[in-house]
């Protein structure tokens, strides 16, 4: 759990919030909207182990994206610029008040979702290896149980 408390750190110090204003198309993408589990996550090269079968919840709706990891009891809000007509389809994120954007893909596929992101200033991630490179964050989502 002590990697979790750093991912929260650096959602609230500012380095995953999500804008929208970097459209290259209509920006939406239906198949996304709604609330999905985190069920994985690679965070500075590491696996993280939630000690349970989530680390917490994403919500997306139009421009907009909700974070709650299960550690915390505040959830982050952040804008969001999608690109779905892009192969690899992309998703940028930025702070509110700051006009570093962290670039990235996601991908949809047989339920699951994962979306990565690189760090504010580096260039948008290739794939979704993101042990490989201690500077992205990747998370793996399924949809809750009904």
């Amino acid at each position: 759990m002590r990697a979790i408390a750093g991912v929260k750190l650096l959602a609230v110090a500012g380095c995953l919030c999500l804008t929208a204003g970097v459209r290259a198309d209509d920006g939406k993408d239906d198949t996304l909207r709604g609330k999905w589990n985190i069920v994985g996550m690679v965070y500075r090269g590491q696996v993280q182990d939630f000690g349970g079968p989530t680390g917490g919840t994403m919500t997306i709706t139009d421009g907009k994206l909700q974070l709650k990891y299960l550690s915390y009891d505040t959830p982050s809000e952040w804008a969001i610029a999608i690109q779905p007509s892009v192969i690899p389809r992309r998703i940028d994120v930025r702070l509110p008040h700051d006009d570093e954007r962290r670039l990235g893909i996601y991908e949809l596929k047989d339920g699951v979702l994962r979306i990565i992101f690189a760090r504010p200033g580096d260039d948008r991630p290739k794939d979704f290896d993101a042990r490989k490179d201690e500077k992205l964050i990747l998370y793996t989502l399924k949809r809750p149980s009904k």
